[in-house]
């Protein structure tokens, strides 16, 4: 038995009730009832007993009809019933157990033998309790492997398909090193297009490797301080910023929300990336971020990234939250980006979604809600 089991006694003599109280009471939550039908409207209330005794014969509904009625219920049929019967005859035993009793007692009975059988089935019952709680998260943990493994798969043949033009290109370009004995200016510019190439390789499967890390801690909940976790991505970011000669203003400090935190920094790392990457020829980066509650749900943090970048068409910014593709002329990417971001924050039942800058100007906002961990 577990600390707090509750026991619901069903009886029509109030004096048999209150002894069979007596024997339980100190080692379980005793509940009663004086008939069957009482019984059965408190089986309608949210708190349900993890046991019931109950006499077999009673008047209007007996211990028989009311466990056909829990038996019925898939609400209650969980709950265990023994009944007490003061016949002893194999084949009522027999019909009682068919109906789905899970134990019989015959009267008179000792009090320590009720102690045993209500003992015995709520250890099964607990334990049968546990296993299906064991079951069930199996059940999800696995689904969430597959949902990783697939969602992996999905990502990896995309960055395959994008490696093919970089390799192609070195394969190429090595090709003419090698067979037209290519010197002088022309040579140099070659070495440059090959490690330019093999740069934009090296790229890409680092985001796959980092993208398989990320989806590697679906489902994990920490409590995360979105500032904190900007100024981890800064420091990542320090050479790019000071090569850019980017400004980041962190306004997301005690916000906090509950999602995995390498998720998080993950995210943010993407979206800050991307400001630093798609800025505009001759002016320095302006990155801001901010995190406030959601005015949809109290629930939900909204967190804001802000640049004076190039940003995105219009018509572009639904296919770039699922590709990653920013359209021609909008700077080369590594099929990773913004659309990585979307999936992560839909595993939290988040959204995202872009918007012009909201002060007028060039730039892009990028808006997504996750759980709030406050409270």
């Amino acid at each position: 038995m577990a600390v707090g089991d509750i026991v619901l006694l069903v009886d029509d003599d109030p004096e048999f009730v209150e002894l069979l109280a007596l024997q339980l009471a100190d080692e379980v939550v005793v509940r009663t009832a004086l008939s069957g039908d009482q019984a059965w409207d408190q089986l309608q209330s949210e708190l349900l007993p993890d046991l019931i005794v109950s006499d077999l014969s009673m008047p209007g509904m007996g211990g028989d009809e009311l466990t056909r009625r829990i038996s019925a219920d898939p609400r209650l049929r969980h709950i265990p019933v023994i009944l007490l019967t003061g016949r002893d005859d194999g084949v009522l035993r027999q019909r009682l157990l068919a109906m789905g009793a899970a134990d019989y007692l015959v009267k008179p009975f000792p009090a320590a033998e009720l102690r045993i059988r209500v003992r015995n089935t709520l250890r099964i019952t607990n334990l049968v309790r546990d296993l299906a709680t064991a079951r069930d998260e199996a059940e999800r943990a696995y689904a969430a492997v597959v949902e990783v493994n697939t969602e992996l798969d999905r990502f990896a043949s995309s960055v395959a398909h994008d490696l093919q033009v970089p390799l192609a290109n070195i394969a190429s370009f090595s090709r003419l090193v090698r067979e037209y004995g290519i010197e002088g200016e022309r040579h140099d510019k070659i070495l440059e297009a090959i490690e330019y190439n093999a740069e934009q390789a090296r790229e890409q499967i680092d985001d796959l490797l980092a993208q398989a890390r990320t989806l590697g801690t679906h489902g994990a909940h920490d409590n995360v301080d979105l500032g904190e976790a900007t100024a981890r991505v800064e420091e990542l970011l320090a050479r790019q910023v000071e090569s850019t000669g980017a400004r980041i203003s962190n306004q997301a400090g005690g916000v906090r929300v509950r999602a995995s935190s390498l998720a998080i920094e993950r995210i943010l790392l993407n979206l800050m990336q991307n400001a630093l990457k798609f800025g505009r020829p001759g002016v320095d980066p302006d990155i801001v971020i901010r995190a406030e509650p959601s005015s949809g749900s109290a629930a939900q943090v909204e967190v804001v990234v802000v640049d004076n970048g190039r940003g995105v068409p219009d018509d572009l910014r639904v296919r770039v939250l699922q590709d990653g593709d920013r359209g021609e002329g909008h700077g080369e990417g590594t099929g990773i980006g913004l659309a990585a971001v979307r999936r992560v924050v839909t595993w939290y039942d988040g959204r995202i979604w872009l918007t012009g800058r909201s002060e007028g100007g060039p730039g892009l906002e990028v808006h997504l809600t996750l759980p709030s961990a406050a409270g």
